[in-house]
């Protein structure tokens, strides 16, 4: 009776202890990953700016950063993906989110 006591004890003790933990990322491919969402939008951002004053070869040479950044954006994620990230863009996505809130 002890002894189940003691494990059920330690056992709560190490669950609570796990979640109380911080996932912290340290691959800096995560990090280029949420650089990048940052650029590709402020870059299409400005192109539909753009396209609003018909300004249509400046909307264009941000149309191709922008498309530069979403193949790079892409290529990142299949690099996370192959090291056992899960959804690289949505997770940056989302600290992108909570980072503005």
């Amino acid at each position: 009776m002890k002894t189940l006591l003691f494990i059920l004890l330690g056992a709560g003790i190490s669950m609570s202890a796990m979640a109380q933990t911080k996932v912290i990322s340290k691959r800096p491919e995560e990090k280029e990953i949420k650089s990048d969402i940052k650029v590709k939008r402020a870059h299409k951002k400005a192109a539909i700016k753009n396209l609003a004053k018909l300004k249509i070869k400046q909307a264009g040479k941000e149309q191709d950063v922008v498309n530069a950044k979403r193949k790079e954006i892409h290529q990142d994620a299949k690099d996370l993906r192959a090291l056992g990230v899960k959804h690289p863009t949505r997770d940056a996505k989302k600290a992108i989110r909570k980072e503005n809130n």
